[in-house]
C-alpha cells in the first residue's frame, strides 16, 4: 500500500489531540484494518470489534485513540472501517448519507441554463402474440434490443419550472418478427440508416425518413427534432411538447428517459418512506382507427436507503408500477406491471441510474378474431455526464 495523504500535519498533532480528547466518542472497528500516523505509516494492525475512541473526523479519516497494554496509541482509521450509529456521526459532525436509518433528505431536481444532462438507455423486449380466428391460431414471436442516447439542455427556469431542449443523438436497434409460418422480418438500424430484411434478404436500406413499415417503429422524426419540454423541481414532466407524439411513433414509453416517470415527494424522506404517483401511457387502437387508447397507471415509490452511487450520495428507490385499461369499443383489455430500482443524486435531484423489468398482457377481440399477447421488458438507464460523446 502506498503512502496515504492524511488531513493533519505532524506539527499540529499535539494541539489537535488536546482539543479533541475531551469529546471522544467510543466506536468499534467493523472490519480488520490499520491505524496510521499522519505520514501514512502503519502504526499497528487492528482487529474487527476493537474499540476506538474517536476524537475528530477529517474527510474519509477519523482521528482517535486505540488502547494497548501499558497505554495506547493515537492515529487515523478509515471512516469506512468503523461501525458508527447515527448518534456517533452527529457527535463527530459526519454527514449521515447511507443506510435506512439515515437522516431525511428533500429531493429536488435542478437543471441550470446551458447545462446538458446526457443519458444512455438500453431496452430489451421479447414477446409472443397469437392471432386466432375460429380454430386456427397464428403466432408472431417478437424480440428487440434498443440503445438510445439523448440529452436535456437547460433553456431557462421560472418559479421552479425548467425548460429543457431534448435531442436524441444515438440509436442502435435490432428487432425481429418471426411468424408461425417461419418467415422472419429483421430490422437493423442506427441513427443514420435503417435496413430491413425478409428471411435474410434485404428489402430496404436507407435513411429513416424514407423507411415506411407499419410493423416497425418510426424513429425518423425523433432523430431529427429537438423538442422543448417542461420539468418541475419535483421532476414532474409538465409538458412533453412534440416529444410525446414522437416517442409514441418510435414505440418508446415512460417519459423523458424511456424508463419511469419520477415524481419526487413534497416532503423530505428517509429509509422506508413511501409515496405514490400516477401516469398515463397509450397504445395504438387495434380497431384500425389510427387513434390511441389511454392506459392509466399508478407508481409506488419506496426509499430503500441512502447510498453511494457513481461516487455520489444518492437515494435508492424501489419503484413499483401497475396499470391497465378495458376499451369496449375496440375490444381491448391490457394490463401491465413493472418493478425495479432507481438512484437519485441527493444534491441535484438528477436520476443517475435505473433498472426496471416489466410485463404487459393484452387481449383484443373483434367478432371471432382474437389477438392475445404477452410482452416482457427490461430497461437499464444511466446518467452519462454533461457531454455528448
Amino acid at each position: 500500500m502506498g503512502r496515504l495523504v492524511l488531513p493533519v500535519a505532524v506539527a499540529t498533532l499535539a494541539v489537535f489531540a488536546a482539543l479533541c480528547a475531551e469529546g471522544a466518542v467510543e466506536v468499534f472497528v467493523k472490519t480488520p484494518t490499520k491505524l496510521y500516523d499522519a505520514q501514512g505509516q502503519v502504526i499497528q494492525e487492528v482487529t474487527a470489534g476493537y474499540p476506538f475512541e474517536a476524537d475528530k473526523a477529517q474527510g474519509k479519516w477519523v482521528y482517535g485513540f486505540i488502547k494497548r497494554k501499558g497505554g495506547g496509541r493515537r492515529g487515523f482509521i478509515a471512516l469506512d472501517d468503523l461501525y458508527m450509529t447515527d448518534d456517533n456521526r452527529r457527535a463527530l459532525n459526519i454527514p449521515i448519507t447511507t443506510g435506512k436509518s439515515a437522516e431525511p433528505v428533500l429531493l429536488r431536481y435542478t437543471l441550470k441554463p446551458g447545462e446538458r444532462q446526457v443519458y444512455h438507455t438500453e431496452v430489451a423486449m421479447n414477446g409472443l402474440i397469437g392471432v386466432g380466428e375460429g380454430r386456427i391460431t397464428q403466432h408472431l414471436v417478437t424480440k428487440s434490443s434498443t440503445q438510445v442516447g439523448f440529452s436535456l439542455l437547460g433553456a431557462g427556469e421560472a418559479n421552479g419550472v425548467y425548460d429543457a431542449d431534448v435531442s436524441y443523438h444515438k440509436l442502435r436497434l435490432a428487432m425481429e418478427f418471426t411468424r408461425g409460418t417461419g418467415r422472419k422480418v429483421r430490422i437493423e438500424a442506427d441513427e443514420r440508416k435503417v435496413t430491413a430484411l425478409l428471411d435474410g434478404q434485404p428489402i430496404f436500406s436507407g435513411k429513416w425518413e424514407d423507411y415506411k413499415d407499419t410493423e416497425g417503429p418510426d424513429f425518423a422524426t425523433l432523430l431529427r427534432t429537438t423538442a422543448r419540454i417542461k420539468i418541475s423541481s419535483r421532476h414532474e414532466v409538465l409538458d412533453m411538447g412534440e416529444l410525446g407524439g414522437m416517442l409514441a411513433k418510435a414505440g418508446m414509453a415512460g417519459g423523458v428517459a424511456g424508463t419511469v416517470d419520477l415524481v419526487y415527494p413534497a416532503q423530505a424522506v428517509r429509509g422506508g418512506d413511501t409515496w405514490e404517483g400516477s401516469f398515463e401511457e397509450s397504445v395504438k387502437d387495434p380497431s384500425g382507427s389510427g387513434g390511441r387508447i389511454p392506459i392509466p397507471g399508478k407508481i409506488t415509490y419506496t426509499v430503500l436507503e441512502r447510498a453511494e452511487y457513481m461516487k455520489r450520495p444518492c437515494v435508492k428507490l424501489l419503484v413499483e408500477m401497475s396499470g391497465g385499461a378495458v376499451d369496449q369499443a375496440s375490444g381491448l383489455a391490457v394490463r401491465f406491471t413493472a418493478t425495479g430500482t432507481e438512484y437519485i443524486d441527493e444534491e441535484r435531484g438528477i436520476p443517475f441510474g435505473a433498472d426496471i423489468t416489466g410485463t404487459t398482457d393484452m387481449v383484443t377481440q373483434k367478432g371471432s378474431r382474437i389477438v392475445q399477447g404477452k410482452i416482457n421488458l427490461t430497461i437499464s438507464a444511466r446518467y452519462a455526464g454533461t457531454e455528448v460523446k
